[in-house]
């Protein structure tokens, strides 16, 4: 029962940071209409900034967190600016495939610059392990839990409870109607790109926290897994992320403790191919409209 409580907790702790990843897809492509094929690769340059700012600087989570966002944040912004907006109207494909390009692009730049094998990622929170029944708990899980969980509820309280908010979702669902009461959708439109992307920052920092270790290639293990999320969810539902990306952690851990770490990625591939026959708009979406 211990293996199975101790799984359980692992796995909540990944699916929070899944979830924090799957925001980003969720809010660019309910805000802007556009599949951001680019932010996983944001995410690995995240974790890499924040690897470099403790590395050098030091200072732990209070230092690294905001440095990483704001890297990721400004990295956001170019890809708006160079992939998405000059193609924004041209049609639904044509800025998602620059996103395609925009992303190769980022993780070469990694390569180079910090080469193609993993690193280890340097403490942000002294380790200590704290034992609850037979179960451990370690520190970096703890600290990842609990500032996930603050940034969802953070980013919940933003949509929901300020006029930033309401301009969010006014853009998102009828933004012809938005600009005629005064919103300025294209500020709207990069303002969601550059909290979207500092929210992939969040999650590789956190990521890379409790697994010790970096990679130039954790965008297709880890990455893609937010667009998985957001797809199974439904395109446009934030609250579906948040629950989708926590139980796929729980399952995906589950599945690794009691079967095989070897059927993880299958079972995640697996899972998005069956809601995309059974229900294709997602668990929680509606149907959306595109323009192609």
């Amino acid at each position: 029962m211990d293996v199975f409580f101790q799984a359980l907790w692992g796995g909540t702790v990944v699916g929070v940071t899944y979830a924090v990843l799957a925001l980003g897809f969720t809010l660019i492509f309910g805000v802007l209409g556009v599949l951001q094929f680019s932010h996983p690769q944001i995410f690995v340059a995240g974790g890499f900034v924040g690897y470099a700012v403790q590395t050098l600087v030091g200072g732990g989570l209070p230092v690294v967190l905001p440095a990483t966002m704001i890297a990721c944040a400004a990295i956001g912004l170019l890809v708006e600016r160079v992939a998405i907006r000059p193609l924004k109207q041209s049609s639904f494909l044509a800025p998602a495939i620059a996103t395609i390009a925009a992303g190769i692009a980022i993780q070469n730049i990694v390569i180079v610059v910090r080469g193609p094998d993993p690193v280890s990622f340097p403490p942000l929170v002294p380790p200590a392990d704290l034992q609850v029944g037979g179960v451990t708990l370690r520190s970096a899980e703890i600290c990842a839990l609990v500032v996930g969980v603050l940034v969802m509820a953070g980013l919940h309280l933003l949509i929901h409870s300020t006029r930033f908010g309401q301009a969010i979702r006014a853009t998102a669902d009828r933004p012809d109607v938005a600009r005629s009461f005064g919103i300025d959708t294209r500020l709207v439109s990069v303002t969601t790109m550059a909290l979207a992307s500092a929210l992939a920052g969040v999650a590789a920092v956190l990521l890379a926290s409790v697994y010790g270790t970096l990679s130039p290639f954790m965008d297709t293990s880890l990455g893609f897994k937010g667009l998985v999320i957001m797809v199974v969810a439904g395109l446009a539902s934030v609250s579906g992320s948040m629950l989708c990306g926590v139980a796929l952690g729980v399952l995906e851990t589950l599945l690794s403790q009691y079967v095989s770490p070897a059927y993880r990625d299958v079972f995640v591939w697996a899972l998005l191919l069956v809601v995309l026959v059974a229900r294709p708009t997602g668990i929680f979406g509606r149907r959306v409209v595109t323009k192609v």
